[in-house]
């Protein structure tokens, strides 16, 4: 795995203004390193507005890759794994023992997001729409923690038999990043920060959670 970082803004903090400037960040970052007109694929929410940055730099086409964080009860923000939209679960194991997380609670959680990902998707459609197969693929968050959602994302993608996976995010901590080490043949992210303390809105001054509304331009 090529890792494609910025020294610049290692292991620092507020460095994008908001998730559309982390876009055109990210963007510059892929140039020679993703193939112009590449699939981008966003995971919905928080990678839509950073994904629609990056593909209208790389004249590529846009979708969405269903895959979602499973969040813990108390600490939305804080996720313990992911799910996809086919019902593959892929749980951080231990994490789980360190916050000792009931096996109903996780159950409870598993559920709750499979329906609301199926809920989504039926809407959208089937997804992703753009052929992928033998097709160079990006696939875009809005930062990556533990990896587990963009692992469980790769893994859906790569069902499509695309040529390539680039993945692509403007932050990411470092023990993520480590999660993908066989999953892609190539991560750009500018804002690589290392230690145990990270959340993905700390890269941002201006940080806002997002409503379905994003994903408005994708119903046809």
């Amino acid at each position: 795995m090529r890792l494609i970082t910025d020294q610049r803004l290692r292991n620092k903090t507020r460095v994008f203004e908001d998730r559309a400037q982390a876009g055109e960040v990210l963007a510059e970052a892929l140039a020679g390193h993703a193939e112009p007109g590449s699939a981008i694929l966003a995971i919905p929410l928080g990678g839509i507005p950073v994904a629609t940055k990056v593909a209208s730099a790389m004249g590529g086409e846009l979708d969405l890759v269903p895959a979602a964080r499973l969040p813990l009860p108390d600490k939305p923000l804080v996720g313990f794994g992911a799910v996809t939209l086919n019902g593959e679960v892929y749980l951080n194991e231990e994490f789980l023992r360190h916050v000792r997380l009931e096996k109903r609670v996780i159950d409870r959680v598993i559920e709750a997001e499979r329906r609301k990902l199926t809920g989504r998707f039926r809407l959208l459609g089937p997804r992703p729409r753009i052929s992928l197969k033998d097709k160079a693929v990006v696939i875009v968050d809005d930062g990556l923690n533990t990896g587990y959602t963009m692992r469980a994302a790769v893994r859906s993608v790569r069902k499509f038999s695309p040529r390539e996976i680039v993945v692509a995010v403007p932050t990411a901590a470092m023990r993520g990043i480590k999660q993908l080490e066989s999953e892609a043949a190539t991560v750009v992210c500018p804002n690589l920060r290392e230690g145990y303390f990270f959340s993905v809105l700390s890269a941002y001054r201006n940080w806002r959670e997002l409503s379905e509304e994003v994903l408005e331009p994708f119903i046809q």
